[in-house]
């Protein structure tokens, strides 16, 4: 991908104007396919926890290139844990969805601030907005 910093600004204004319309304060995050982030923007009135709940949860959606809600489904809560345990900063809680272009997932969203199905939206549109027209 040619400008993935350009992706990662569309899909953060994307997720940011979703959460406005729907009155919600979040923080939604955009890393890379190496889990750096690379845009960010967190909304006045948020949870000081957001920040790094929304990077987890886009962290994990890099890892297993798959949505977070799907995850905290299909893996049960004992592997969830001992997964967290040996890779730093997963989160097996809705709202981190990765960005998947020329079939590869090169990024991903994460949004935290809201309730689980609030922060899926949210990220689902974020990346919706990220102009790569795919989610996993």
């Amino acid at each position: 991908m040619s400008d993935f910093l350009a992706v990662a600004n569309a899909a953060v204004e994307a997720g940011i104007a979703h959460a406005r319309q729907h009155g919600l304060r979040v923080a939604v995050v955009v890393l890379d396919a190496t889990m750096a982030p690379v845009s960010v923007q967190r909304l006045d009135g948020s949870y000081h926890s957001a920040f790094a709940v929304a990077v987890a949860k886009a962290r994990t959606a890099v890892n297993f290139g798959a949505p977070t809600a799907a995850l905290a489904e299909r893996i049960v809560p004992a592997n969830q844990a001992a997964l967290a345990n040996v890779v730093d900063g997963l989160m097996f809680v809705a709202g981190g969805v990765p960005i998947v272009a020329g079939g590869a997932v090169v990024g991903a969203v994460g949004v935290s601030g809201g309730s689980a199905d609030q922060d899926e939206a949210c990220a689902q549109a974020a990346v919706s907005g990220s102009g790569t027209g795919s989610g996993a």
